[in-house]
């Protein structure tokens, strides 16, 4: 039995400074069955004539040229409908990729039995080095069984799982060949759709803790898009289209909980831009409403660190600081669960802040412990510091998340719930809540 043909697509925008090393990165994959197809979209430099002589001397290689400029998604489109390979990925025209990439992540899917397999990608500005910076958001943080995704049990949070990244996925054609597969017609974030409701169609998604993929940063040029207003950002005209789509789901309730919590990320991603303003703006004054987001409840729905976001919107608080933004969602947490009875463990710099603002609101908390046997029976803040080992908790709140395998296993099995402080701000609910 052969192996199976993965197609790569390429749009091309005036990309002739970087082309060649591309192409050489693309055409070098230690995986060969291969169907390359580059679509040069309106190009005015000499990109369609560097494809052309490359194409001469390697048959895989398909070199569509559109005399318009399309922009990114359209392009994209064109690419995906000319696709005949049982997989399929998107590369950017200016990146490079290890010459392993294709082969490792097709490898992973056939062993694990997957639909789509992810890695991950780091910026580079000139060449490739090992010091780059890595965008691998942590995802199991999201996720017990990462880097193994059954889809449909965590669809609560299948879009804090996948990221909007197409280039770092390969999609089998089960999923990319679906009519709801695409990228709308937007000047950007398009790629948001794609990457949201692929994930969603997938059954089982893989991660590779490997940045196989180098995405080139600092670029000051447009090689994928049409030189339109990009100063407006699109995010929200977007996830519109996404919310439209999982409204006509059958499994619509966890996949909006997902939702939700996506939109907020997002917009907090664009907490320092320009376009802040009027993103914030907009949800408040019309996604709100269009996406059923003052209905009772939805506060339930979202992240610690989301609620605080949310209730910032509803008092239009543009200018929440980033840290009290993070320590309000801590709070929130410890008051939860000391409904419960809880204790914290930690007084360092973090545990103190901690329970300086949990005794303001008069929180109560069983108790507070420390491994520092010098700071046992002190005083902070109106809690007393106690040695675990004469007490008994159910339920223990670690400050010190750098510590926090090392002091799980310092408490055996005399504790039946440890929560990472850390990692609660950021988790969508339980789905099964």
């Amino acid at each position: 039995m052969g192996l199976d043909l993965i197609t790569i697509v390429i749009p091309v925008y005036n990309a002739e400074p970087f082309l060649h090393e591309n192409i050489e990165s693309v055409i070098n994959q230690t995986y060969r069955n291969l169907e390359i197809i580059y679509v040069c979209d309106g190009c005015t430099d000499r990109s369609v004539k560097i494809l052309q002589e490359y194409a001469q001397t390697d048959s895989r290689m398909i070199v569509r040229v559109e005399d318009v400029n399309h922009g990114a998604a359209i392009t994209r489109n064109i690419g995906m409908d000319m696709a005949k390979g049982d997989w399929l990925i998107f590369l950017d025209a200016d990146d490079l990729c290890d010459c392993s990439m294709i082969k490792e992540l097709y490898e992973i899917a056939v062993k694990e039995q997957a639909d789509m397999v992810c890695c991950y990608y780091e910026y580079f500005d000139d060449v490739v080095n090992e010091d780059a910076h890595v965008y691998n958001v942590e995802k199991k943080i999201h996720c017990d069984t990462y880097p193994y995704i059954n889809t449909q049990d965590e669809l609560y949070h299948i879009m804090q799982i996948v990221d909007n990244s197409p280039v770092t996925k390969l999609v089998h054609k089960s999923i990319y060949s679906k009519r709801e597969i695409f990228f709308p017609d937007m000047p950007n974030t398009e790629d948001v759709y794609y990457s949201m409701t692929a994930g969603i169609n997938a059954e089982k998604i893989v991660f590779v803790d490997k940045p196989f993929y180098h995405y080139r940063s600092n670029k000051n040029r447009h090689t994928l898009s049409t030189d339109g207003d990009l100063a407006e950002n699109y995010i929200f005209q977007v996830l519109d289209i996404v919310y439209s789509y999982i409204k006509e789901r059958e499994n619509s309730l966890f996949l909006m909980r997902s939702f939700y919590n996506k939109v907020f990320f997002e917009l907090s991603n664009y907490r320092e831009c320009p376009v802040y303003d009027i993103l914030f703006d907009a949800l408040r004054d019309i996604y709100f409403n269009k996406w059923e987001m003052y209905e009772p409840g939805i506060i339930n729905e979202l992240s610690y660190l989301n609620r605080i976001f949310y209730k910032s919107i509803l008092d239009n608080r543009k200018d929440i600081d980033r840290q009290d933004w993070r320590m309000q969602a801590r709070v929130e947490f410890v008051s939860d669960l000391s409904k419960k009875g809880c204790s914290i463990w930690g007084t360092g710099r973090m545990g103190k802040a901690l329970l300086k603002e949990i005794s303001k609101r008069g929180i109560k908390v069983e108790h507070v412990f420390d491994s520092d046997q010098d700071k046992w029976g002190k005083k902070i803040h109106g809690y007393i510091v106690e040695d675990f080992r004469k007490l008994q908790a159910d339920h223990i709140i670690i400050t010190v998340p750098q510590f926090y395998d090392e002091i799980v296993k310092s408490l055996g099995k005399r504790v039946t719930h440890v929560y990472n402080l850390e990692k609660q701000i950021w988790l969508v609910p339980c789905g099964n809540e």
